[in-house]
């Protein structure tokens, strides 16, 4: 609800101001599927210095294979090169150390916020050409 409403407020500002915005909302697909686990690595290890609790996460997200049961058929196993096991409490977080920066790529007159893996930024302006050269 808060990124709904940091819009929202948004939204009434550009009206009380008479200015256009652009919003552009981005669903980030099969998010848990497609994140880097090489770059959640990186960062905790910057996070946790080492240690025992690094190896572990580092041993829960290497060598992931999985199987697809179909008519009571198993397939061969895959190696699952990137992503986050679904199901995982620990998945949940992981995923959110991997994109929870993204945000800081967003500069000024731009703003823009994150909710899991859905990522909102617009730009408001009185002139219609700023927005859309900023977005």
């Amino acid at each position: 609800m808060d990124s709904l409403n940091e819009i929202n407020e948004e939204i009434k500002q550009t009206l009380e101001n008479k200015q256009l915005m652009g919003v552009i909302n981005l669903d980030i697909a099969k998010a848990y599927d497609t994140t880097w686990r090489h770059n959640i690595i990186i960062k905790l290890n910057s996070i946790l210095c080492q240690g025992r609790l690094l190896n572990i996460i580092t041993n829960f997200t290497a060598n992931r294979k999985f199987q697809v049961k179909a008519n009571n058929h198993l397939s061969r196993k895959f190696t699952q090169e990137n992503g986050v096991p679904h199901g995982s409490a620990l998945s949940v977080t992981l995923f959110f150390i991997a994109i929870n920066d993204i945000t800081l790529n967003c500069n000024p007159p731009v703003k823009c916020n994150l909710f899991a893996d859905d990522f909102n930024y617009w730009c408001r302006s009185y002139n219609v050409k700023t927005v859309q050269i900023f977005l």
